[in-house]
């Protein structure tokens, strides 16, 4: 099951040669956020209104599933040769042929950075698509979220009836939104050769079906082939 961030998920090993030092509660120039102005970011012109809804995890999907949180901070990544959302080039590639499809952030990322923040770091193509987040800020909340929780509500909340849940396979759902599962290994992600064939399955899918209720969860066939490509390797 996947383990509830607190302000810093980190092994004491991994500490001072992953985390920047700076005064506690500051951000070092470093990892600071950037703000939106002088990032490029545009606006996308829907050439179709969403129709499909991708509820999209960073932590092991964009990147391995290790990382150290500081609110107001970067995370960073502890996974030794990865950079933080280095596999988004790959969803943007996927998405290319669906102006139908937008994003839902569903990620402890907008914890501690902010909606308009993580929009900042994406790929202009994928930022252009997120039209919300599951999780707030942390300003917002007096007790620690439910990040499942918040995306069932959020789920229940939309005119969507199309959806995929883009998550590693530690994350817990409740069992009618299984179908609408895409659960990747959480050390790959979309690294996975397997994992970006799995995606371009679903969204094919998707497009043809109009609707995520007929799907059959892939994970078991995104496993076997992952195990073929291994095998190969």
């Amino acid at each position: 099951m996947e383990s509830v961030p607190r302000i810093a998920r980190i092994s004491a090993l991994s500490l001072t040669s992953t985390v920047p030092s700076s005064q506690p509660g500051a951000a070092s120039e470093a990892h600071r956020p950037p703000t939106r102005a002088g990032t490029g970011y545009r606006e996308r012109s829907w050439l179709k209104e969403p129709t499909v809804n991708i509820y999209l995890n960073f932590d092991g999907v964009l990147h391995p599933d290790q990382v150290f949180y500081e609110n107001g901070c970067i995370p960073s990544l502890l996974t030794p040769g990865h950079s933080a959302l280095e596999y988004a080039k790959f969803l943007a590639s996927a998405l290319d042929d669906y102006d139908d499809i937008a994003i839902v952030l569903n990620t402890w990322w907008t914890f501690y950075l902010g909606l308009d923040a993580c929009k900042d770091l994406l790929p202009a193509t994928l930022a252009s698509r997120v039209i919300g987040s599951t999780i707030q800020h942390i300003d917002n909340y007096e007790t620690m979220p439910c990040r499942h929780e918040a995306a069932e509500c959020h789920i229940a909340r939309s005119s969507s009836q199309a959806r995929m849940i883009l998550d590693h396979n530690h994350s817990r759902y409740r069992r009618d939104l299984h179908p609408n599962l895409l659960l990747l290994d959480p050390s790959e992600g979309l690294g996975s050769r397997a994992a970006r064939r799995s995606i371009e399955r679903r969204l094919r899918h998707l497009k043809s079906t109009g609707n995520s209720a007929s799907i059959i969860q892939d994970f078991e066939s995104y496993r076997r082939e992952k195990t073929l490509y291994e095998t190969i390797a």
